[in-house]
């Protein structure tokens, strides 16, 4: 179905109420899905096969942001996160495997929310009213663009590649992956020139206990031509950082990107500085538990589109902390205890 054809249909639903939802032709859904999940974004990579960080990394300058109002997103929130990752930086879900080349209107799925595919799974299947993945495994599969898909063990095709167990040094290369493109306090959210990058890349990896990983300078990067219209970008003076888990290096690419505040109101929605400004005040500035901070999340979301929020449990936290990765849509990761520590 063409994107166009998906988006007539959903504007036509009404987003005050749910009874038009019914008139939506699932392959609208799928569509609209694939087209938020395969938007240009900065958030973080799907593991390969051995749970480990992208290489692609954040390479360009940031992206604009476009959220979806409206029916659409209306129409998203209310059917659940049908329809699957659909890009290769997703997760699709099945309770039943038709084949690679058959379609996956009944799937689930979306970006990766922790480092564990079986677990963002179940938790898409569960939002999205539909059963749990019975005895699940994660595999990845395809010729030219290989996906992550989540289905029964005893359906997964042949040639597909299985994903390991996941252990903690999967999840601190997860969270080092989020970092380098967060908007509240990581690599996403200032301009550094090359040299304060690298002592910010530096820490992070302290910070992560990765100490077989170092950090390498990229060649600078080079800014394209202004677009033909809209507001043209301001001088690329902003580093950018990608995890090489090939090498164990954090890749930091000086002059790679503009100053994201000159995006506010210029192509990316002034809401999405409002949220990160609130949740800046709300988590990042006071010393809030798991519970305090979702609460907080949750308020400063209100009905925009995002991704599940989610919440990781980490015993050596004494507060939480908070990424937030947008794009296509949002996602904002909270990792702290359920309790705050006395």
């Amino acid at each position: 179905m063409r994107k166009d054809d998906a988006l007539a249909q959903l504007r036509a639903v009404n987003p005050v109420t749910e009874a038009g939802l019914s008139r939506v032709d699932a392959g609208a859904l799928v569509a609209l899905r694939e087209g938020i999940t395969m938007t240009d974004r900065q958030l973080p990579l799907a593991q390969r096969s051995k749970r480990r960080i992208g290489r692609r990394g954040v390479t360009g300058a940031i992206v604009t942001v476009a959220l979806l109002g409206g029916g659409a997103a209306y129409a998203v929130h209310q059917l659940g996160y049908v329809g699957g990752g659909g890009a290769a930086d997703g997760i699709t879900c099945l309770t039943h495997w038709a084949g690679i080349n058959d379609g996956f209107a009944d799937s689930t799925g979306g970006p990766p929310l922790t480092a564990d595919s079986v677990a963002d799974c179940q938790q898409y299947q569960a939002l999205s009213g539909r059963p749990p993945i019975e005895d699940p495994v994660a595999f990845r599969v395809g010729a030219v663009d290989p996906r992550i898909f989540v289905a029964p063990q005893d359906q997964v095709p042949a040639g597909a590649t299985l994903l390991l167990a996941v252990t903690p040094r999967d999840e601190a290369l997860f969270e080092l992956d989020a970092s380098a493109v967060d908007m509240i306090d990581g690599l996403g959210s200032r301009c550094l020139a090359g040299d304060e990058a690298n002592v910010f890349a530096q820490a992070e990896l302290d910070r992560l206990g990765l100490t077989d990983w170092t950090v390498t300078s990229g060649t600078p990067g080079t800014r394209p031509p202004p677009p033909a219209n809209g507001d043209p970008e301001g001088p690329w003076i902003c580093a950018t950082a990608f995890g090489d888990a090939d090498h164990l290096t954090l890749v930091v690419t000086p002059n790679n990107r503009d100053d994201i505040e000159t995006h506010n109101g210029h192509g990316t929605d002034p809401f999405v500085f409002d949220l990160r400004d609130s949740l800046r005040t709300g988590i990042t500035d006071k010393c809030v538990n798991l519970a305090e901070a979702k609460a907080v999340a949750t308020t400063a979301l209100g009905a925009a589109h995002h991704w599940p929020l989610t919440a990781i449990e980490d015993t050596a936290a004494s507060c939480t902390r908070v990424d937030m990765a947008v794009g296509g849509s949002i996602e904002i990761t909270l990792r702290g205890l359920s309790t705050t520590n006395p």
